[in-house]
């Protein structure tokens, strides 16, 4: 639903009849100043392949075109994986766990967490147990998601190299800090995340994601990796968490997977259906659901300063 006065300022750029149109006019008037609300008493029906057509490949074809004309438009932002970076698990953790965000006006901090979705995750979630007053910062290593996050944050937003987030950021403390990137994505995560705890309050927290090994939840990618373990990544858990030990903060370790359940179980039930799987120990093994929650599940690291 688009307010009728809106549509003087921006109604459409028909260059996306690859869809992607909806992102588009989503894009265009938050950075008028607008805010996207979630009417969550509506009901919306989605025909998909009633309006597109019912052809697979044609429509994955111009949802390819339609990507590729968004980030082309938006200096290289994705429509999908720079805006649907929920960090559900993470954040699950870190409203469970803060005692601070549970308390009025808290300061939170998120970085890298591009476009920002996640802070207004968290900031929803803050908002539906009473506190209304959250206020929200950001920083990012890239220029391209500045702008909006400049509409996401109440607080101010700052852009630099990674090295440089304590002096930049360093005119307050935080009660929550959100990183939004896995710490083998850095070149020195340890100096990184250092510099992230000393902008913590007293009892605030840090909240960040690892990982043992790369692998994205595209099946085939999961397969290949199923087939040949890839190796681990350098700033895994095991890594992590010694010189983690070092800093004057309590750890605890929270493990999840956000491959979809379903989605697992489709997987299993279509290699059940193979003959070769009951007949075959090896196949069995390289296959079994062990392997694939090993190289499927992710961790929430959680980092308390403590006084």
């Amino acid at each position: 639903m688009i307010r009728a006065s809106l549509r003087e300022f921006y109604e459409a750029d028909y260059a996306f009849y690859y869809n992607f149109a909806d992102d588009d006019i989503s894009f265009a008037y938050r950075r008028l100043g607008y805010r996207n609300v979630l009417c969550g008493d509506v009901f919306v029906h989605h025909e998909g392949s009633t309006v597109v057509g019912a052809d697979p490949v044609k429509q994955a074809e111009d949802l390819a075109k339609g990507r590729r004309l968004f980030q082309q438009k938006y200096c290289g932002i994705d429509a999908w994986s720079d805006v649907v970076n929920y960090e559900e698990s993470m954040l699950d953790v870190l409203l469970h766990e803060s005692e601070l965000l549970r308390q009025n006006s808290p300061h939170i901090l998120g970085v890298d967490v591009r476009c920002g979705t996640p802070l207004l995750e968290v900031k929803n979630m803050l908002r539906s147990r009473g506190i209304s007053d959250a206020s929200l910062a950001a920083y990012t290593t890239a220029p391209k998601y500045w702008q909006d996050l400049y509409y996401v944050c109440e607080g101010e937003v700052f852009c630099g190299d990674v090295d440089r987030v304590k002096n930049k950021a360093g005119g307050h403390t935080y009660d929550a800090i959100i990183l939004g990137e896995f710490p083998d994505t850095y070149e020195n995560p340890i100096a990184l995340i250092r510099d992230l705890t000393d902008l913590l309050s007293d009892g605030g927290v840090l909240a960040l994601k690892v990982r043992y090994y790369d692998v994205s939840d595209d099946l085939q990618e999961i397969v290949n990796a199923l087939q040949n373990t890839p190796s681990k990544v350098s700033w895994n858990v095991d890594a992590l968490i010694p010189l983690l030990e070092q800093m004057n903060c309590e750890i605890r370790l929270f493990p999840y997977m956000e491959f979809p359940a379903e989605v697992k179980q489709a997987f299993f039930d279509q290699l059940a259906s193979i003959e070769e799987y009951h007949t075959d120990v090896r196949m069995r093994a390289r296959y079994s659901e062990e392997r694939f929650d090993t190289l499927m599940t992710k961790y929430v690291i959680l980092l308390r300063k403590t006084q």
